[in-house]
């Protein structure tokens, strides 16, 4: 029984690219009940400390003819503002675990098909959570249904190709016409099962809306390299489309990539890479380099600059190459500098001699940098310099330290039982100097300071 919840767990809180930690922060009490109960069922995330929370568990399920009592405690290396959502993904799991232990106590199923309902209650919570539904009741909502059933069509799709091609759809969703728009639905993923829907929608300049009819509709031209305080919080190339993701329409692409977004209120808020969902949060990314750095001006400036470092990671994220952003304080540029390779020190933080030009100094900094900083620099050009193998070192003015270098990541002996891959542990020894940002081309973002992980 300990295995399904704490499988359970780490289904949940993959989502938030959290690896539980069972042997050294994880306790689990289970006690047979002489009598039923009407114990609540808790699944509840509270915050004990800056970047600490505690994870609650408690639950009655019934296994082989007896009534159990769960009791699980986990401690989490995550602000709890970090794992917005949590709670309902872990509750409506916790519904299913309790009917499928006793499913699997009669044999009636085995233990993958409990891993594969599991990850599809968590899909659907996903869902409802998108269409602004967190009752408890939530997954029996037939609008959730009907987009679950369209996400598995999707899913189809990603993993095959039409002429040779990968293909691409966008799908708007207006959620205040779910109780008429059965039919609809009916009748967009009929039509997905046919290979003529492949020539439909292209995920960026088009899309298919579906509210009280169904239409095809060309996207408005928003141009991603604007400046705005309301510019939309998802990749570059889905900035048009996200712009018809307000109220209550709800925005669904599949990718060329085979990835799936969730786009609301001009954000994005979920995407399923590889098979697994990811919650992205601007929000808990702005709040915490909000207070965890300094140098970025007043309220306003820190919030424009937040918002200027967010969206290029999520460019980066998408663009597949990953990579690795350090913004550093002023006062630790020797430091800095020691670290990394004389040649690829930008001007003017090293006085350059004949012997160092080199086409990569060229390219970098006199042509693409061209004396911008990040913070004036198009979105399209920090990506293609943000993808490029090795780190990307700025001050807290905007200022370019370096691009592209590849860091000294010698560990201390404290960290010589620390487990990571060489980006992870690149951005830790950064997060020395200032604040430290890991972009898996996976589409994790996390944020370290001091070696400790702040987002």
């Amino acid at each position: 029984m300990n295995f399904f919840v704490e499988d359970m767990v780490t289904q949940v809180l993959s989502v938030y690219n959290y690896s539980p930690r069972f042997k050294e922060d994880w306790s689990l009490g289970i006690t047979k009940l002489a009598s039923p109960s009407t114990i609540t069922d808790k699944f509840k995330i509270k915050s004990t400390g800056t970047n600490h929370s505690i994870l609650t568990i408690e639950f009655v399920a019934k296994h082989d003819g007896d009534i159990y009592l769960i009791n699980a405690k986990l401690n989490i290396d995550r602000k709890k503002d970090c794992l917005k959502h949590a709670d309902f993904l872990g509750l409506n799991c916790i519904k299913v675990i309790k009917t499928l232990l006793y499913s699997y106590s009669t044999k009636a199923i085995n233990f993958s098909m409990i891993i594969s309902i599991l990850e599809k209650t968590i899909e659907e919570s996903i869902i409802a959570i998108m269409i602004g539904n967190k009752q408890t009741t939530a997954l029996a909502d037939p609008l959730v249904n009907r987009t679950s059933i369209l996400i598995r069509n999707l899913s189809s799709w990603s993993n095959r190709t039409y002429e040779g091609r990968k293909i691409p759809f966008s799908f708007l969703i207006d959620t205040q016409y779910s109780s008429q728009s059965k039919e609809l639905f009916d009748k967009i993923n009929s039509f997905l099962k046919d290979d003529a829907s492949a020539l439909l929608t292209d995920g960026i300049t088009s899309y298919i809306s579906i509210s009280n009819k169904i239409e095809y509709k060309i996207i408005d031209y928003y141009d991603p390299e604007s400046i705005s305080s309301k510019i939309p919080l998802v990749p570059y190339r889905f900035s048009s489309f996200a712009t018809a993701c307000t109220g209550s329409n709800l925005g669904i692409v599949l990718t060329v990539q085979g990835d799936i977004l969730f786009i609301k209120k001009t954000r994005l808020i979920f995407a399923k890479r590889n098979g697994l969902w990811h919650y992205y949060d601007y929000d808990a990314f702005n709040s915490s380099l909000f207070h965890d750095i300094d140098g970025l001006g007043n309220d306003s400036e820190r919030k424009t600059k937040i918002k200027k470092i967010y969206i290029s990671c999520l460019d980066t994220a998408f663009a597949r190459t990953g990579g690795c952003l350090a913004i550093c304080l002023p006062q630790n540029i020797s430091k800095i500098k020691g670290n990394i390779r004389r040649e690829d020190i930008h001007k003017p933080f090293v006085r350059i001699k004949k012997t160092d030009e080199s086409k990569k100094r060229f390219m970098l900094e006199d042509i693409v940098i061209d004396k911008k900083t990040f913070y004036n620099m198009g979105r399209k050009a920090l990506q293609e310099i943000m993808g490029i193998d090795g780190a990307t070192i700025i001050l807290t003015d905007g200022s370019f330290i370096t691009t592209g270098a590849i860091i000294d990541n010698k560990t201390k002996k404290e960290d010589d039982d620390y487990h990571g891959g060489a980006r992870t542990k690149i951005t830790r020894k950064l997060s020395e100097y200032g604040i430290a940002i890991k972009i898996s081309a996976d589409g994790y973002i996390e944020c370290y300071k001091n070696n400790i992980h702040i987002f």
